[in-house]
């Protein structure tokens, strides 16, 4: 489903973000 795919990826996009945070 393209709802599963949009959630998917917004869940991907927070992990990113949150590790680079935490490395910098």
């Amino acid at each position: 489903m393209v709802l599963q795919f949009w959630v998917y990826c917004l869940v991907n996009q927070r992990m990113i973000v949150t590790t680079m945070g935490n490395y910098s």
